[in-house]
Protein backbone atom coordinates (compact mmCIF):
# COMPACT_ATOMS: atom_id res chain seq x y z
CA UNK A 1 0.00 0.00 0.00
CA UNK A 2 1.27 3.44 -1.07
CA UNK A 3 -0.12 6.74 0.43
CA UNK A 4 0.67 10.08 -1.05
CA UNK A 5 -0.32 13.59 0.73
CA UNK A 6 -0.83 16.49 -1.77
CA UNK A 7 -2.04 19.78 -1.19
CA UNK A 8 -4.47 21.78 -3.16
CA UNK A 9 -5.72 25.27 -2.70
CA UNK A 10 -9.39 25.07 -3.89
CA UNK A 11 -10.69 25.92 -0.79
CA UNK A 12 -14.27 26.41 -0.84
CA UNK A 13 -14.04 26.89 -4.93
CA UNK A 14 -16.48 24.80 -7.17
CA UNK A 15 -13.35 23.30 -8.51
CA UNK A 16 -13.56 20.60 -5.27
CA UNK A 17 -15.65 18.45 -6.90
CA UNK A 18 -13.13 17.31 -9.32
CA UNK A 19 -10.46 16.42 -6.60
CA UNK A 20 -11.18 13.16 -6.96
CA UNK A 21 -9.25 13.39 -10.30
CA UNK A 22 -6.68 15.98 -9.63
CA UNK A 23 -4.24 13.09 -7.57
CA UNK A 24 -0.61 13.91 -7.98
CA UNK A 25 0.30 10.58 -9.04
CA UNK A 26 -2.75 10.77 -11.93
CA UNK A 27 -4.84 8.30 -10.51
CA UNK A 28 -8.13 8.60 -8.93
CA UNK A 29 -8.66 8.06 -5.62
CA UNK A 30 -9.96 8.35 -2.13
CA UNK A 31 -10.00 11.80 -0.55
CA UNK A 32 -10.84 13.29 2.92
CA UNK A 33 -11.73 16.42 3.66
CA UNK A 34 -11.11 19.05 6.65
CA UNK A 35 -14.31 21.36 6.59
CA UNK A 36 -13.94 23.70 9.75
CA UNK A 37 -10.78 25.48 8.77
CA UNK A 38 -10.08 28.45 5.92
CA UNK A 39 -6.97 26.60 4.75
CA UNK A 40 -5.55 23.49 4.21
CA UNK A 41 -2.42 22.64 6.39
CA UNK A 42 0.18 20.13 5.85
CA UNK A 43 0.61 17.29 7.83
CA UNK A 44 3.44 14.87 8.54
CA UNK A 45 5.46 15.16 5.18
CA UNK A 46 9.00 14.46 5.51
CA UNK A 47 11.96 15.02 3.95
CA UNK A 48 15.30 12.00 4.06
CA UNK A 49 18.42 12.61 5.95
CA UNK A 50 20.62 9.59 5.04
CA UNK A 51 18.79 7.21 7.34
CA UNK A 52 16.83 9.09 9.52
CA UNK A 53 13.36 11.39 8.30
CA UNK A 54 12.58 14.48 9.97
CA UNK A 55 9.24 16.05 9.85
CA UNK A 56 8.51 19.37 7.72
CA UNK A 57 4.82 18.92 9.07
CA UNK A 58 3.30 18.27 12.79
CA UNK A 59 1.82 15.78 14.64
CA UNK A 60 -1.90 15.59 15.75
CA UNK A 61 -2.38 15.11 19.30
CA UNK A 62 -5.56 14.24 21.06
CA UNK A 63 -6.39 15.80 23.53
CA UNK A 64 -3.67 18.53 23.82
CA UNK A 65 -3.25 19.39 27.50
CA UNK A 66 -3.37 17.66 30.30
CA UNK A 67 -2.29 17.30 33.48
CA UNK A 68 1.14 17.71 34.88
CA UNK A 69 0.82 14.10 37.22
CA UNK A 70 0.70 12.26 34.13
CA UNK A 71 -0.87 9.53 33.13
CA UNK A 72 -2.86 10.79 29.92
CA UNK A 73 -3.43 8.72 27.64
CA UNK A 74 -3.09 10.54 24.10
CA UNK A 75 -3.33 9.50 20.24
CA UNK A 76 -0.94 10.47 18.26
CA UNK A 77 -1.81 10.78 14.31
CA UNK A 78 0.34 11.87 11.04
CA UNK A 79 3.01 9.30 9.91
CA UNK A 80 1.88 5.76 8.36
CA UNK A 81 2.78 2.92 11.08
CA UNK A 82 3.53 -0.21 9.91
CA UNK A 83 2.69 -3.46 11.44
CA UNK A 84 6.46 -4.36 12.40
CA UNK A 85 7.43 -0.28 13.69
CA UNK A 86 8.67 0.41 17.05
CA UNK A 87 7.37 3.41 18.58
CA UNK A 88 8.86 5.57 21.29
CA UNK A 89 7.97 9.29 22.50
CA UNK A 90 10.14 11.79 23.96
CA UNK A 91 8.95 15.03 25.99
CA UNK A 92 10.51 18.57 25.89
CA UNK A 93 14.21 18.34 27.40
CA UNK A 94 14.06 14.94 28.88
CA UNK A 95 15.84 12.45 27.37
CA UNK A 96 13.75 9.42 28.38
CA UNK A 97 12.43 7.50 26.01
CA UNK A 98 8.50 5.55 26.63
CA UNK A 99 6.83 3.11 24.78
CA UNK A 100 4.05 3.96 22.55
CA UNK A 101 1.82 1.05 20.84
CA UNK A 102 0.51 0.96 17.45
CA UNK A 103 -3.79 1.36 16.99
CA UNK A 104 -3.55 1.09 13.46
CA UNK A 105 -1.90 2.28 10.41
CA UNK A 106 -2.59 6.45 11.02
CA UNK A 107 -2.85 6.10 15.11
CA UNK A 108 -0.09 5.08 18.25
CA UNK A 109 -1.35 5.30 21.85
CA UNK A 110 1.31 6.61 24.02
CA UNK A 111 0.84 7.48 28.19
CA UNK A 112 2.25 10.36 29.56
CA UNK A 113 5.15 10.92 32.34
CA UNK A 114 4.47 12.69 35.88
CA UNK A 115 5.96 16.47 34.57
CA UNK A 116 8.17 18.90 36.73
CA UNK A 117 6.84 21.90 34.63
CA UNK A 118 4.15 23.09 32.67
CA UNK A 119 3.02 24.63 29.44
CA UNK A 120 4.07 24.22 25.69
CA UNK A 121 6.55 21.18 25.31
CA UNK A 122 7.93 19.88 22.05
CA UNK A 123 7.54 16.13 21.82
CA UNK A 124 9.56 13.64 19.56
CA UNK A 125 8.18 10.57 18.22
CA UNK A 126 10.55 8.46 16.57
CA UNK A 127 9.25 5.06 14.43
CA UNK A 128 12.02 2.12 13.83
CA UNK A 129 11.28 1.00 10.90
CA UNK A 130 12.14 -3.40 10.18
CA UNK A 131 14.31 -2.29 7.54
CA UNK A 132 16.99 -0.68 9.84
CA UNK A 133 15.72 3.32 8.78
CA UNK A 134 13.79 5.70 11.58
CA UNK A 135 11.70 8.28 10.98
CA UNK A 136 11.13 11.25 13.69
CA UNK A 137 8.00 14.09 13.86
CA UNK A 138 7.54 16.75 16.21
CA UNK A 139 4.33 18.00 17.55
CA UNK A 140 3.19 19.80 20.96
CA UNK A 141 1.56 18.88 24.04
CA UNK A 142 1.03 20.79 26.65
CA UNK A 143 0.51 20.31 30.89
CA UNK A 144 -2.06 22.48 32.84
CA UNK A 145 -1.55 24.44 35.68
CA UNK A 146 -4.88 24.11 36.49
CA UNK A 147 -5.25 20.98 36.52
CA UNK A 148 -9.04 21.07 36.46
CA UNK A 149 -9.44 23.11 33.95
CA UNK A 150 -9.07 19.88 31.75
CA UNK A 151 -11.62 18.09 29.93
CA UNK A 152 -10.23 15.53 29.96
CA UNK A 153 -7.72 13.57 31.93
CA UNK A 154 -6.77 10.98 34.63
CA UNK A 155 -5.81 12.39 37.83
CA UNK A 156 -7.18 16.01 38.92
CA UNK A 157 -6.55 16.70 42.67
CA UNK A 158 -3.87 15.91 45.72
CA UNK A 159 -5.39 16.05 49.43
CA UNK A 160 -3.34 16.36 52.35
CA UNK A 161 -3.66 13.87 55.17
CA UNK A 162 -5.41 14.81 58.16
CA UNK A 163 -3.76 13.70 61.42
CA UNK A 164 -5.57 11.47 63.57
CA UNK A 165 -4.87 13.82 66.79
CA UNK A 166 -5.23 17.71 67.31
CA UNK A 167 -1.55 17.08 69.54
CA UNK A 168 0.18 15.35 65.81
CA UNK A 169 -1.76 18.33 63.75
CA UNK A 170 0.39 21.01 66.65
CA UNK A 171 3.55 18.80 66.24
CA UNK A 172 3.80 19.12 62.26
CA UNK A 173 2.86 22.59 62.45
CA UNK A 174 5.59 23.24 65.14
CA UNK A 175 8.10 21.73 62.55
CA UNK A 176 7.12 23.38 59.85
CA UNK A 177 7.95 26.40 61.80
CA UNK A 178 11.36 25.84 62.76
CA UNK A 179 12.67 24.79 59.32
CA UNK A 180 10.57 28.14 57.68
CA UNK A 181 11.85 30.31 60.52
CA UNK A 182 15.45 29.90 59.17
CA UNK A 183 14.39 30.97 55.60
CA UNK A 184 13.62 34.94 54.78
CA UNK A 185 10.41 36.59 55.20
CA UNK A 186 7.84 36.55 52.67
CA UNK A 187 7.70 40.50 51.86
CA UNK A 188 4.17 41.65 52.10
CA UNK A 189 5.23 45.41 50.97
CA UNK A 190 6.78 44.13 47.58
CA UNK A 191 3.69 42.26 46.73
CA UNK A 192 0.52 43.13 44.79
CA UNK A 193 -2.26 43.72 47.03
CA UNK A 194 -5.37 42.28 46.87
CA UNK A 195 -8.60 43.72 45.45
CA UNK A 196 -11.61 44.65 48.73
CA UNK A 197 -14.36 43.14 46.93
CA UNK A 198 -14.94 39.71 45.12
CA UNK A 199 -16.18 42.14 42.38
CA UNK A 200 -12.91 44.13 41.87
CA UNK A 201 -11.51 40.46 41.91
CA UNK A 202 -13.68 39.13 38.83
CA UNK A 203 -12.71 42.32 36.95
CA UNK A 204 -9.39 42.51 37.88
CA UNK A 205 -7.94 39.57 35.04
CA UNK A 206 -4.76 41.25 34.40
CA UNK A 207 -3.27 40.89 37.60
CA UNK A 208 -5.40 38.20 39.33
CA UNK A 209 -7.50 34.58 38.53
CA UNK A 210 -9.82 32.27 40.06
CA UNK A 211 -8.22 29.79 42.41
CA UNK A 212 -9.13 26.18 40.99
CA UNK A 213 -9.29 24.95 44.81
CA UNK A 214 -11.51 27.47 45.88
CA UNK A 215 -14.37 29.81 43.44
CA UNK A 216 -17.88 29.94 43.51
CA UNK A 217 -18.34 28.78 39.96
CA UNK A 218 -16.56 25.68 41.12
CA UNK A 219 -18.63 22.62 39.78
CA UNK A 220 -16.70 20.22 41.87
CA UNK A 221 -18.20 18.50 45.23
CA UNK A 222 -18.80 20.77 47.79
CA UNK A 223 -17.41 19.22 50.50
CA UNK A 224 -14.03 19.91 48.54
CA UNK A 225 -14.29 22.93 47.29
CA UNK A 226 -12.76 25.64 49.52
CA UNK A 227 -11.48 22.47 51.83
CA UNK A 228 -7.89 24.53 52.59
CA UNK A 229 -9.48 27.80 52.80
CA UNK A 230 -11.34 27.79 55.67
CA UNK A 231 -15.18 29.35 55.23
CA UNK A 232 -14.09 30.97 52.33
CA UNK A 233 -16.89 31.57 49.75
CA UNK A 234 -14.57 32.87 46.83
CA UNK A 235 -10.33 32.86 46.72
CA UNK A 236 -7.96 34.56 43.85
CA UNK A 237 -4.54 34.48 43.24
CA UNK A 238 -1.90 36.59 41.50
CA UNK A 239 -1.19 35.84 37.91
CA UNK A 240 2.19 36.09 37.69
CA UNK A 241 4.97 35.54 40.86
CA UNK A 242 6.13 38.28 42.72
CA UNK A 243 9.51 39.33 44.35
CA UNK A 244 11.43 35.91 44.73
CA UNK A 245 8.63 33.85 43.26
CA UNK A 246 6.34 34.88 46.00
CA UNK A 247 2.35 34.66 45.56
CA UNK A 248 -0.59 35.56 47.06
CA UNK A 249 -4.03 34.07 47.33
CA UNK A 250 -6.82 36.42 48.39
CA UNK A 251 -10.01 34.97 49.57
CA UNK A 252 -13.68 36.63 50.32
CA UNK A 253 -16.78 35.94 52.37
CA UNK A 254 -20.73 35.36 51.59
CA UNK A 255 -21.05 38.90 51.69
CA UNK A 256 -17.97 39.73 49.15
CA UNK A 257 -15.87 41.54 51.33
CA UNK A 258 -11.89 40.49 51.44
CA UNK A 259 -10.92 38.46 54.77
CA UNK A 260 -8.05 39.41 55.96
CA UNK A 261 -6.13 39.05 60.50
CA UNK A 262 -9.51 39.37 61.55
CA UNK A 263 -10.64 36.24 60.21
CA UNK A 264 -7.37 33.98 60.07
CA UNK A 265 -9.05 30.87 59.82
CA UNK A 266 -10.48 31.76 56.21
CA UNK A 267 -8.08 34.61 54.60
CA UNK A 268 -5.36 34.52 52.17
CA UNK A 269 -2.26 34.55 52.86
CA UNK A 270 0.97 35.43 51.31
CA UNK A 271 2.71 32.17 50.06
CA UNK A 272 6.28 31.39 49.91
CA UNK A 273 6.22 29.44 46.25
CA UNK A 274 3.54 30.48 43.71
CA UNK A 275 1.20 27.71 42.48
CA UNK A 276 1.71 28.23 39.53
CA UNK A 277 5.65 27.57 39.71
CA UNK A 278 8.54 30.15 38.59
CA UNK A 279 12.13 28.31 38.46
CA UNK A 280 13.24 25.34 39.07
CA UNK A 281 13.24 25.08 42.85
CA UNK A 282 9.27 25.49 42.66
CA UNK A 283 7.32 22.67 41.25
CA UNK A 284 3.96 23.80 40.24
CA UNK A 285 1.19 23.44 42.16
CA UNK A 286 3.32 20.71 43.96
CA UNK A 287 5.79 23.50 45.77
CA UNK A 288 3.04 25.70 47.50
CA UNK A 289 0.95 22.71 48.62
CA UNK A 290 3.39 21.16 50.39
CA UNK A 291 5.63 24.68 52.18
CA UNK A 292 2.03 27.07 52.26
CA UNK A 293 -1.11 24.86 51.39
CA UNK A 294 -0.25 21.58 54.06
CA UNK A 295 1.55 24.40 56.93
CA UNK A 296 -1.97 26.53 57.13
CA UNK A 297 -3.95 23.31 57.16
CA UNK A 298 -1.80 22.14 59.95
CA UNK A 299 -1.64 25.44 62.10
CA UNK A 300 -4.91 26.84 61.21
CA UNK A 301 -7.84 25.13 59.98
CA UNK A 302 -7.38 21.28 61.45
CA UNK A 303 -6.68 23.30 65.43
CA UNK A 304 -10.08 25.77 64.70
CA UNK A 305 -12.73 22.83 63.49
CA UNK A 306 -11.85 20.26 66.06
CA UNK A 307 -11.96 22.69 68.90
CA UNK A 308 -15.67 23.50 69.34
CA UNK A 309 -16.71 27.21 70.09
CA UNK A 310 -13.37 28.21 69.59
CA UNK A 311 -13.17 32.61 69.70
CA UNK A 312 -9.32 33.37 69.22
CA UNK A 313 -7.01 32.08 67.24
CA UNK A 314 -4.21 29.43 68.73
CA UNK A 315 -0.08 29.95 69.67
CA UNK A 316 -0.26 27.81 66.17
CA UNK A 317 -1.92 29.54 63.84
CA UNK A 318 -0.42 32.58 65.30
CA UNK A 319 2.99 31.07 63.89
CA UNK A 320 1.71 30.23 60.66
CA UNK A 321 0.44 34.32 60.24
CA UNK A 322 4.13 35.21 61.46
CA UNK A 323 5.57 33.20 58.00
CA UNK A 324 2.64 34.07 56.22
CA UNK A 325 1.11 37.14 56.81
CA UNK A 326 -2.94 37.28 56.37
CA UNK A 327 -3.56 39.02 52.53
CA UNK A 328 -5.37 42.39 52.97
CA UNK A 329 -6.45 45.82 50.36
CA UNK A 330 -4.65 48.61 51.53
CA UNK A 331 -2.32 49.18 48.65
CA UNK A 332 -4.96 48.26 45.79
CA UNK A 333 -5.65 50.13 42.83
CA UNK A 334 -8.58 49.13 40.24
CA UNK A 335 -7.84 48.85 36.88
CA UNK A 336 -9.16 51.87 34.41
CA UNK A 337 -11.51 50.03 32.15
CA UNK A 338 -12.02 51.11 28.02
CA UNK A 339 -13.77 49.37 24.88
CA UNK A 340 -13.79 49.46 21.67
CA UNK A 341 -16.67 47.26 20.05
CA UNK A 342 -18.91 47.44 17.18
CA UNK A 343 -18.11 49.61 13.83
CA UNK A 344 -15.90 50.42 15.82
CA UNK A 345 -17.07 53.06 18.86
CA UNK A 346 -14.55 53.24 21.20
CA UNK A 347 -13.90 54.92 24.55
CA UNK A 348 -10.46 55.23 26.13
CA UNK A 349 -8.53 55.05 29.43
CA UNK A 350 -8.96 58.31 30.05
CA UNK A 351 -12.90 58.54 29.39
CA UNK A 352 -13.17 59.73 25.93
CA UNK A 353 -15.68 58.06 23.24
CA UNK A 354 -15.54 58.68 19.70
CA UNK A 355 -16.34 56.49 16.93
CA UNK A 356 -13.99 55.75 13.68
CA UNK A 357 -14.66 54.10 10.51
CA UNK A 358 -11.06 53.81 9.25
CA UNK A 359 -10.25 50.91 7.45
CA UNK A 360 -6.54 49.34 7.73
CA UNK A 361 -4.58 48.41 10.35
CA UNK A 362 -3.74 50.80 13.31
CA UNK A 363 -2.38 50.46 16.83
CA UNK A 364 -4.98 50.07 19.36
CA UNK A 365 -3.36 50.30 22.42
CA UNK A 366 0.36 51.11 23.51
CA UNK A 367 2.15 51.58 26.58
CA UNK A 368 4.73 54.73 27.24
CA UNK A 369 8.01 52.31 26.92
CA UNK A 370 6.51 50.81 23.01
CA UNK A 371 6.93 47.36 24.67
CA UNK A 372 3.25 46.15 25.02
CA UNK A 373 1.10 47.19 21.97
CA UNK A 374 -2.38 45.79 20.42
CA UNK A 375 -3.11 46.05 16.88
CA UNK A 376 -5.89 45.82 15.09
CA UNK A 377 -7.55 45.40 11.45
CA UNK A 378 -10.26 47.04 10.38
CA UNK A 379 -12.09 46.71 7.43
CA UNK A 380 -15.34 47.92 5.88
CA UNK A 381 -18.57 46.64 6.36
CA UNK A 382 -19.94 44.33 2.88
CA UNK A 383 -23.66 43.61 2.96
CA UNK A 384 -25.65 40.28 1.85
CA UNK A 385 -24.85 41.13 -2.20
CA UNK A 386 -21.32 42.34 -1.45
CA UNK A 387 -21.92 46.16 -1.57
CA UNK A 388 -19.76 48.40 0.51
CA UNK A 389 -21.22 49.82 3.36
CA UNK A 390 -20.37 53.25 5.09
CA UNK A 391 -18.86 51.56 8.76
CA UNK A 392 -16.25 49.27 9.45
CA UNK A 393 -15.30 46.26 11.86
CA UNK A 394 -12.72 45.07 13.31
CA UNK A 395 -11.77 41.19 11.62
CA UNK A 396 -8.14 40.74 13.37
CA UNK A 397 -6.50 41.49 16.43
CA UNK A 398 -3.07 40.93 17.44
CA UNK A 399 -1.02 41.52 20.74
CA UNK A 400 2.13 40.88 22.55
CA UNK A 401 4.77 42.47 24.65
CA UNK A 402 8.41 42.39 23.00
CA UNK A 403 10.34 39.66 24.80
CA UNK A 404 8.27 39.22 27.65
CA UNK A 405 4.79 37.47 26.35
CA UNK A 406 3.99 35.16 22.96
CA UNK A 407 2.06 37.07 20.67
CA UNK A 408 -1.90 36.52 20.50
CA UNK A 409 -3.63 36.54 17.34
CA UNK A 410 -7.37 36.47 17.08
CA UNK A 411 -8.75 36.53 12.99
CA UNK A 412 -12.37 35.90 12.04
CA UNK A 413 -13.09 33.03 10.23
CA UNK A 414 -15.98 32.81 7.85
CA UNK A 415 -16.69 29.03 9.24
CA UNK A 416 -16.35 28.70 12.92
CA UNK A 417 -16.17 32.69 14.45
CA UNK A 418 -12.87 32.93 15.06
CA UNK A 419 -9.56 31.37 15.12
CA UNK A 420 -6.82 32.06 17.55
CA UNK A 421 -3.24 32.03 17.03
CA UNK A 422 -0.03 32.05 19.27
CA UNK A 423 3.14 33.10 17.88
CA UNK A 424 1.55 32.38 14.30
CA UNK A 425 0.25 28.56 14.87
CA UNK A 426 -3.53 28.23 15.41
CA UNK A 427 -4.24 26.65 18.85
CA UNK A 428 -7.13 24.28 19.15
CA UNK A 429 -9.69 24.98 21.85
CA UNK A 430 -11.15 21.07 21.69
CA UNK A 431 -9.54 19.90 24.95
CA UNK A 432 -9.57 23.03 27.52
CA UNK A 433 -11.52 25.91 27.75
CA UNK A 434 -8.43 27.73 29.07
CA UNK A 435 -4.75 28.46 28.07
CA UNK A 436 -2.25 29.17 30.27
CA UNK A 437 0.88 30.89 27.78
CA UNK A 438 3.62 32.79 28.14
CA UNK A 439 2.28 36.18 29.89
CA UNK A 440 -1.12 35.04 28.87
CA UNK A 441 -4.07 33.51 29.81
CA UNK A 442 -6.95 32.81 27.33
CA UNK A 443 -10.47 31.50 28.61
CA UNK A 444 -12.96 30.51 26.23
CA UNK A 445 -15.88 31.52 27.84
CA UNK A 446 -19.30 29.70 27.09
CA UNK A 447 -17.46 27.83 24.67
CA UNK A 448 -16.88 30.22 21.66
CA UNK A 449 -15.47 27.78 19.14
CA UNK A 450 -18.00 25.14 19.82
CA UNK A 451 -21.13 27.14 19.76
CA UNK A 452 -20.66 30.07 17.71
CA UNK A 453 -21.33 32.63 20.80
CA UNK A 454 -19.93 33.80 23.83
CA UNK A 455 -16.81 35.63 24.77
CA UNK A 456 -12.79 35.22 24.48
CA UNK A 457 -11.08 36.68 26.90
CA UNK A 458 -7.10 37.35 27.18
CA UNK A 459 -5.50 38.55 29.86
CA UNK A 460 -1.77 39.86 29.16
CA UNK A 461 -0.35 39.67 32.98
CA UNK A 462 -0.02 42.86 35.35
CA UNK A 463 -0.94 45.08 31.99
CA UNK A 464 -4.52 44.49 30.16
CA UNK A 465 -7.35 42.27 29.68
CA UNK A 466 -8.81 41.95 26.39
CA UNK A 467 -12.80 40.58 26.01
Amino acid sequence: MQISRHLYEIKTTPDIINVVNMSNIKVPGKFLFRIDTERIEAGGELSNTHLVHFVIGSLTVTPRYGSMLGGQRIHIGGPCILIDDYITIRYGENTETYDCVRENDFKVTCVTPMFYRTGDMKIELTIKHERGTSSKYVGVYSTSKAANEIKIGVWSDIFSIVPKTIEKSGELCNSWYSTDISLSLVPDDHIQACPCTVQQALFDTSRFHIDPMCNKFSSVDSNINCIYSGNAEHCVRLNTPGEAGFGRQCCYDNTGILMDANDPVGAGTLQRYHYLGDNDRNIPFLSNFYYDIVPHHECCLQRSTREININIVDNSCNKFLERRPASDCRRYQPPRPAFASGDPHMKTLDGLPYTFNGAGEFVLLQDIRKTFTTQVRLEQVEDKIGNKRPASVFTSLVAGTVNVTDVVEVQLNSIRVADVLINGNKIDFSDTNWLDLKGIKIRDENEVFLYNRGKLRMSFENIVRII
